[in-house]
């Protein structure tokens, strides 16, 4: 973190994919994303150094930055494709902004990422292929920000499934 900026050491450490497959597999997947959308919340609304801190911003966008690292190292696959550096990117911008609306509604965020539909799931042998309509949910809304049509890979790795390549989803700030 910046100086100046509290701790983050109040972030859960986020669990990982498992070895479920399918619809399963899909269900936990999007569990583990809506885990991440939210991930800091908590924290930044009830620890006293945050909810005092004069420079919130610059320290939010640092926070959303670790916890992209710590959810990126569990989730996906090292060695997967260009794609997920996208995934990432929007990601990160997803969980900054439920921080930001957290932080100023001085409440945790539950933003969710439902499954609408499986469209298909199919295995590879060593992995899963997955499309289905995903519908994001905003913290602070009970209707769904927008629908996205996802098609996902993800294989083992290191005892868990790991993605390995996404596509489909709203790159960083689409829909706000």
């Amino acid at each position: 973190m910046p100086a100046g900026c509290p701790a983050g050491d109040g972030v859960g450490v986020p669990e990982s994919l498992g070895n479920l497959s399918g619809e399963d597999g899909a269900a936990v997947l999007l569990s583990r994303l809506s885990d991440w959308a939210n991930a800091g919340t908590e924290m930044i609304t009830n620890e006293p150094d945050w909810i005092t801190s004069t420079n919130a911003q610059q320290c939010l966008a640092a926070l959303a930055a670790g916890i992209g690292q710590m959810y990126g190292q569990v989730l996906f696959d090292a060695a997967g494709d260009d794609s997920l550096d996208g995934f990432r990117e929007a990601l990160v911008a997803e969980n900054l902004v439920n921080l930001s609306r957290s932080r100023a509604q001085g409440q945790a965020s539950h933003a969710e990422f439902w499954m609408q539909n499986l469209l298909g799931a199919r295995s590879s042998g060593t992995g899963w292929f997955l499309k289905m309509t995903v519908r994001v949910q905003p913290g602070d809304s009970t209707r769904p920000r927008r629908l996205e049509q996802w098609f996902v890979i993800f294989e083992p790795q290191h005892g868990a499934n790991a993605l390995t390549h996404v596509d489909g989803f709203a790159p960083a700030g689409a829909g706000e």
